[in-house]
């Protein structure tokens, strides 16, 4: 699976409007610290490590390479702003 494709399926299955408003406030205050932050969804954990400006994205119901992908903070923090 690649990246586009799952990275729109957690904003699609697990990230409401309100989802997105908490992760981009918490992007907005911790954008340039160094430390990172893991959140549990229904189907999709995301980890966000401000220190290197990624994010990871793992679907938890289908492990695996293919169901894991990284992408840059600001791609991610774009998606969310479509999404809320």
């Amino acid at each position: 699976m690649n990246q586009e494709s799952l990275l729109g399926q957690f904003l699609s299955e697990d990230c409401d409007p309100f989802i997105a408003e908490k992760l981009l406030k918490e992007i907005e205050e911790l954008y340039e610290s160094d430390v990172s932050r893991e959140h549990a969804f229904n189907c999709f954990n995301v980890r966000l490590n401000y220190g290197s400006n990624r994010v990871t994205i793992e679907d938890e119901i289908n492990p695996g390479g293919d169901g894991k992908v990284e992408v840059a903070l600001s791609e991610f923090k774009s998606a969310l702003r479509s999404t809320s």
